[in-house]
């Protein structure tokens, strides 16, 4: 049995480059004017808590 994880990594790697794109535009789109207020938001400043 072989170990080695080298010939995955070239298939991998497109996953890695969407899966960072996906995650900067939604923390630009969360960090939005529209969206900075929002309650749905995870980042949005509540009073009550």
């Amino acid at each position: 049995m072989r170990g080695s994880v080298g010939p995955a990594v070239p298939q991998l790697w497109p996953g890695v480059v969407i899966a960072y794109g996906v995650n900067s535009a939604q923390s630009a789109m969360m960090n939005s004017a529209e969206w900075k207020n929002d309650p749905r938001n995870p980042n949005a400043k509540s009073g009550g808590h």
